[in-house]
């Protein structure tokens, strides 16, 4: 049976931890428990695991051989350009032709969509 890498261990905790931390204080925001005064650090608190995940995948990444780094690099390279197109062409669509405003939450989940997409296909052109 094959282990995972620390790495690949850090960062599945810390997205658990993130999702745990998202799901709690959605609740906890929604019933309006949260004093004033607590709202801003509070809010920003599923942020701490979130960062700690990322920090994980960078030592991920360096972990990787030169093959492995390229193919990320590619699909990093690709989702960055994806995303540009997406969201400029949204937002002259929002400024322009009154296209619903959407939230900055769907910025990230198309990156990584990008990224996934990306370092697919810069893998099939390394085989």
């Amino acid at each position: 049976m094959k282990t995972w890498p620390r790495h690949r261990v850090r960062f599945t905790f810390w997205m658990s931890i993130y999702v745990l931390t998202v799901v709690i204080f959605s609740f906890t925001f929604n019933a309006n428990a949260v004093p004033h005064w607590l709202v801003v650090p509070l809010a920003l608190v599923p942020m701490i695991p979130a960062v700690l995940a990322g920090l994980a995948s960078v030592d991920g990444f360096r972990a990787g051989d030169e093959l492995q780094r390229k193919i990320q690099s590619e699909g990093i390279l690709f989702s960055f350009f994806i995303t540009a197109i997406v969201t400029f062409s949204y937002g002259f669509l929002e400024t322009y032709a009154h296209f619903p405003k959407i939230s900055m939450f769907f910025v990230w989940p198309l990156l990584a969509v990008g990224w996934c997409v990306g370092a697919a296909i810069a893998t099939r052109r390394y085989r």
